[in-house]
C-alpha cells in the first residue's frame, strides 16, 4: 500500500520473506526530516499473523524509536550505553490506550487502531488477509488515504 496522494519522495523501506515477500515497507518523506512522512508496512502470509497486542507494542516501540535522536558526540562504547539504557525506558512504559479511527484504503472505509502522540502517530488496521501498519509525523491521520501500488519503481528511482 501507498499514500495515495503523495506528492514528496518517496523510498523503498525494505522487504521480507523467503521465496515470496510477505512484508514491505515503502517510505512516503524522509523520517530523519523535520517534514511531514508517512511510513506505510504491508504483510501477508505468515508475517500478518502476529497478534494485534504485539503488533501494538512493536509499532508504539518503533513510534518511540522515531522520536528519539541518538546523540553525535558519543564514542562507541557510550552509544551502546545509551542505546541500551532507550530501550530499557522505551520498553518499560505502559502500553497507551489506542482510539479507532477510519483510513481509506483504495475507496473502501477500514477501521484503525490509532496511537497519537503530539505530531506522530502510529496505525493497525487490514484488509481481508493483508495487515496494515502506519507511522507518521506532521500529517493528520484522517488526511491519509491509501492504496494497492502497481509499480514499485517511483520507489526505487527516488532512493
Amino acid at each position: 500500500m501507498e499514500v495515495a496522494d503523495w506528492t514528496g519522495g518517496r523510498s523503498l523501506g525494505g522487504w521480507a520473506g523467503s521465496d515470496v515477500p510477505e512484508e514491505l515497507t515503502l517510505r512516503h518523506g524522509d523520517p530523519q526530516s523535520d517534514e511531514a512522512w508517512v511510513i506505510v508496512t504491508t504483510r501477508c502470509g505468515r508475517r500478518a499473523q502476529m497478534g494485534l497486542d504485539e503488533r501494538k507494542i512493536a509499532l508504539f516501540e518503533q513510534l518511540l524509536w522515531e522520536a528519539v535522536e541518538e546523540p553525535m558526540d558519543l564514542d562507541r562504547d557510550s552509544m551502546h550505553l545509551w542505546h541500551v539504557e532507550q530501550e530499557r525506558r522505551i520498553e518499560g512504559m505502559k502500553m497507551p490506550d489506542w482510539s479507532t479511527r477510519i483510513l481509506l484504503v483504495d475507496g473502501d472505509a477500514v477501521p484503525c487502531d490509532v496511537y497519537q502522540a503530539a505530531d506522530r502517530w502510529a496505525a493497525i488496521g487490514a484488509v481481508g488477509p493483508i495487515a496494515i501498519e502506519l507511522l507518521a509525523r506532521h500529517i493528520d491521520v484522517g488526511s491519509v488515504a491509501l492504496r494497492r501500488v502497481s509499480d514499485l519503481q517511483r520507489y526505487l528511482n527516488d532512493t
